[in-house]
């Protein structure tokens, strides 16, 4: 115990030693002098140098159009596109003409400027119109009766139609004896040939059916005849658009009555509308 207690003793008298090794003897009465004079140095409170950040250096990218020389530490890009072109032969170019004349034509016909008649357009019509037939041969009233028509039919594509007419024709005659009326219906399937084709179509036309012709006197009762009926007509369609026309037309009609015939020339104008 004792042993441990001199070391000790030692090892403490040692490092007092080692503490103030090199440090001046303060004496009693100079205490002031040497806290002003000789000032005791601090290890972490000594100047050391400071270090400052340095910014890296930048590079620029520039595209340009076209391969440059750049000058050392500059990074550039170029990029050169490369631009398609096509040859054109100006022999091979045929120049748009603009054609003059009338306004464009609306017929019926697949080109109007063909007047052959394969040129037709085929389709379904109708047709109304009104009319006068002057009496020829045959009816008890002299003169002309009004009234009109319909029709409906079909038209192919080489010119040909046929149609189904149905005309009435009426006049009147008033006497001291009382009032004199003749009727005639006409009930024609007909076939039709046009001419030509265009915005003017000239057509010639044959039908056959019947004819029923009646009569009221003013004192008597009416009497009506059945007859066997030939037409023969001719007419012009003038065509506006490519399911309206208009039309006129004349015929001889000739009725086959017994004892005598009757003869008359039914007119009429009209327009016929497609289907």
């Amino acid at each position: 115990m004792k042993r441990f207690t001199l070391l000790f003793l030692i090892l403490t008298a040692a490092s007092g030693k080692a503490w103030a090794f090199g440090m001046p003897a303060i004496s009693v009465g100079q205490d002031s002098q040497l806290l002003t004079d000789t000032p005791i140095p601090i290890p972490h409170l000594t100047d050391t140098p400071t270090r400052t950040a340095t910014p890296l250096p930048t590079f620029t990218f520039t595209p340009t159009p076209s391969a440059t020389a750049s000058p050392i530490g500059t990074a550039t890009t170029s990029i050169a596109i490369p631009t398609p072109t096509i040859p054109i032969n100006l022999s091979e170019v045929i120049p748009m003409v603009w054609k003059t004349g009338p306004r464009p034509n609306h017929s019926q016909t697949l080109d109007p400027s063909l007047s052959g008649l394969n040129s037709f357009r085929e389709q379904g019509f109708f047709e109304i119109g009104l009319g006068a037939d002057p009496i020829l041969q045959g009816w008890a009233i002299s003169g002309t009766a009004t009234g009109g028509k319909t029709a409906l039919g079909i038209m192919f594509k080489d010119g040909f139609a046929i149609q189904l007419d149905l005309e009435y024709f009426s006049q009147s005659n008033t006497n001291p004896t009382g009032t004199l009326t003749e009727n005639e219906v006409l009930i024609l399937p007909t076939l039709r040939r046009y001419l030509s084709a265009g915005n003017v179509r000239p057509y010639l036309s044959i039908g056959n059916g019947l004819a029923i012709n009646s009569t009221t006197p003013g004192l008597t009762n009416s009497t009506s005849v059945d007859s066997f009926d030939l037409a023969l007509g001719v007419g012009f369609e003038f065509v506006f658009e490519n399911y309206f026309c208009t039309y006129v037309e004349g015929k001889y009609n000739f009725v086959f009555m017994s004892g005598s015939p009757n003869q008359d020339l039914p007119l009429a104008v009209g327009a016929r509308l497609g289907l």
